[in-house]
This record gives structure tokens, sequence and C-alpha cells, in this order.
């Protein structure tokens, strides 16, 4: 399975302004965010600025942290379900 699309989709600020938002709302700074999201911190920060992201995987783990995929909820995961994350239990 390829989890990299070798034509990287330009995100629009339209998701740019989201991720930013529910990022704020989770009140996650950006490397607790990347952390979450097992992503380099410059991937949530490109996709705050609306750049292209190559690693499909890694932007959808960045918007399911932050409650923006869009067959779950809209919220961002609870402070106990990530510390559970961040402890490597499910």
């Amino acid at each position: 399975m390829r989890t990299t699309d070798p034509r990287p989709e330009v995100r629009g600020p339209t998701l740019a302004a989201r991720v930013r938002a529910a990022r704020g709302r989770g009140a996650y700074t950006i490397d607790v965010a990347a952390r979450l999201a097992r992503v380099d911190p410059a991937a949530v920060v490109a996709l705050e600025n609306g750049d292209a992201i190559a690693d499909i995987a890694a932007c959808e783990r960045i918007l399911e942290v932050l409650g923006l995929r869009r067959d779950r909820s809209r919220r961002p995961a609870s402070a106990s379900n990530l510390a559970r994350r961040c402890a490597g239990q499910s």
C-alpha cells in the first residue's frame, strides 16, 4: 500500500483555517499535535499554512487528532484518550 502521493495536493485556505482553529480549540501546541499524530511538526505547520503534504497518512493522522476526519466527530480527542495514546495504550 502506498502512503505518499507523487503529486501532492495543495490544501486550500479553508482546510488550513480549520486545522489552525481545531488545534486552538484543543489547546495543542504544534509540537503536541505532531507528537500525538506521530508526524514531524513541519507537517502540522504545512497544513496550517495550506501547503502541500505528500504523505497522505500523516495528513490523515493530523486531521484525526484534531477531530477533523470526515468519518468522525469534529471534536478533538479527549485528554484521557490522548494520554492513553501517548502512553502507547489503545
